[in-house]
């Protein structure tokens, strides 16, 4: 299992705590809906169930939403309070089909799965973290098992972080070695402020 090289020194917990939390849009990701309700026939044996994971799921809502799907759902997260927030509203209106669970990434034996999600997480990691990100993507997914990166933000001219800036070529360095590229769209649905700096992309695991 993989070690990270570095902590991350943010303390994710108490931004949650404190309500701060700019990247959390409050709904389901759009361009996630629009590869499940209209583009799912250009992806190869893209599985209609299964077992997802969900790194960094914070409100959770992508991880509702694929439950509707139809899939078993693995929210995991670093923050006690937004895995509580999330039970808490899991109860509320009676969605099943998910386990929600405060972890660490890196360390904790969730398994393997069918289908992986990252959307705003290897952003948040320091760059020294992304190599683990990419080994431990490879040990979760399991062999012929896809992989949806919603790239972001992919913007060359953004400085520090989180989020930190990436590139379509980053995605292909931490992953090729495992993974083949085999859906691609370079102007998925967004939110306004987020047009021009997301890509997604679908990557199918190697035997």
């Amino acid at each position: 299992m993989s070690t990270p090289e570095r902590k991350d020194p943010t303390d994710w917990d108490k931004l949650w705590r404190d309500g701060r939390t700019p990247w959390d849009q409050g709904g389901v990701t759009p361009a996630l809906k629009e590869l499940l309700e209209e583009d799912l026939a250009k992806v190869p044996d893209f599985p209609s169930t299964g077992r997802v994971l969900v790194p960094g799921c914070g409100g959770a809502h992508d991880v509702f939403y694929l439950a509707t799907r139809g899939y078993q759902v693995v929210g995991a997260d670093i923050s006690p309070t937004a895995m509580d927030h999330c039970r808490e509203e899991a109860s509320r209106n009676g969605i099943t089909g998910v386990e929600l669970i405060t972890c660490d990434f890196f360390t904790e034996d969730l398994g393997q799965f069918d289908i992986g999600f990252d959307y705003t997480f290897l952003c948040a990691l320091p760059p020294p973290m992304r190599n683990d990100w990419g080994k431990r993507q490879a040990e979760l997914v399991r062999p012929g098992g896809h992989l949806i990166t919603l790239m972001f933000p992919l913007d060359a001219s953004r400085e520090g972080g989180p989020p930190y800036a990436l590139t379509v070529e980053l995605y292909h360095t931490l992953l090729d070695a495992n993974f083949e590229l085999v859906y691609e769209n370079a102007s998925p649905r967004s939110p306004a402020e987020r047009e021009g700096k997301q890509r997604m992309a679908v990557w199918r695991r190697r035997s």
